[in-house]
């Protein structure tokens, strides 16, 4: 009987011995596949070398053995961090946890107004549910912005104001789509991204009022994302004045560049908070998560990469006076 109970022990231990070394190669299998990815497609190819790589992956694999999946998670977040491109993080559990104080599909990040004949636009920044097609466009939105904005343009008649500098970015795509009225070119700008140890690779992408067109400009393939309905575009002719600032980041940012490309805007205030870079949705191995991956820089009005990541305003404004009222006043000269 004694026999038979120090057998059932030893097999016992062997096999959670072995149930723990599984779950410990797992996760370090996992996370040696995660840096991986990292280093083939972030940003910091453009100015790290192997030299700068190695360092930085004997740094992140110092962290095992990892034995859990908060471990995990930790060490991701802080491997991440080290990058040092401000722009990647691991995803919540819920996608719009991470939003930066942006609205999410609850909350209405827009307000359209008027005032003595110039029409006020203010865009808080957005955050679409989930990576979904369907979600990002986020359709509802757009229809309602554009039925707001179509009862306020009848009372414009000097100009129009676009508020972006308290807009921490999300989601690029439907506050693209809201500004549509203002687009004449309908080349919004791209993103440079760097793949390890090959050249960089421009993606441009366009919006006509109903589809999104994402191409590279060395590749005949495109992806497109459709809208069910046409959107108004170009309809604004009249001077426009875009405000920016410290507090507009990331899409923010890109909804900035956008607008600067077109004939009759502005970019006032102070130069943004420096997130003009754009961040690919990355999947952990073994369904351990989803994080951002910052992977390239946007492009300026030149469709050349906006390596400073800042946004400058063409006319700076006083910090100590109201923009709006600067903005006004600037119109009415």
């Amino acid at each position: 009987m004694k026999k038979l109970l120090v057998l059932l022990i030893t097999i016992s231990f062997w096999c959670s011995f072995t149930l723990f070394a599984q779950t410990e190669d797992l996760y370090a299998t996992s996370f040696e596949k995660f840096l991986n990815d990292v280093m083939e497609n972030s940003i910091r190819n453009y100015d790290w070398n192997d030299h700068d790589w190695e360092i930085y992956r004997n740094k992140q694999l110092a962290r095992l053995p990892i034995n859990d999946k908060q471990q995990f998670r930790n060490a991701t977040i802080a491997a991440l961090v080290d990058l040092g491109d401000h722009h990647s993080f691991l995803m919540q559990e819920n996608f719009s946890d991470d939003t930066n104080n942006s609205s999410t599909d609850n909350t209405k990040p827009f307000s359209i107004t008027h005032q003595n004949g110039i029409g006020i636009v203010t865009i808080k920044g957005y955050m679409a549910k989930n990576f979904d097609p369907k979600s990002l466009l986020s359709e509802e939105l757009v229809n309602s912005f554009h039925i707001e904005f179509a009862k306020v343009q009848k009372n414009v008649s000097k100009g129009w104001i676009i508020d972006l500098s308290n807009n921490p970015g999300g989601s690029m795509i439907p506050m693209l789509a809201m500004i549509s009225p203002f687009i004449k070119n309908q080349n919004l700008g791209g993103l440079s991204s760097y793949p390890r140890h090959q050249q960089p690779q421009k993606e441009i992408f366009a919006f006509n009022g109903k589809d999104f067109i994402f191409k590279g400009l060395t590749e005949s393939e495109f992806v497109t994302y459709s809208y069910v309905k046409q959107y108004p575009i170009g309809t604004v002719n009249l001077p426009v004045m875009v405000i920016i600032g410290a507090d507009t980041y990331s899409s923010g940012e890109i909804v900035a560049l956008a607008l600067e490309r077109q004939p009759n805007v502005t970019l006032i205030g102070q130069p943004s908070g420096g997130l003009a870079t754009g961040n690919a949705a990355m999947n952990l191995p073994n369904d351990f998560g989803t994080y951002l991956l910052t992977t390239s820089h946007d492009l300026d009005k030149n469709d050349n990469p906006l390596l400073s990541g800042i946004v400058s305003p063409k006319i700076e404004l006083d910090l100590s006076k109201d923009s709006i009222e600067e903005a006004i006043r600037l119109i009415n000269l």
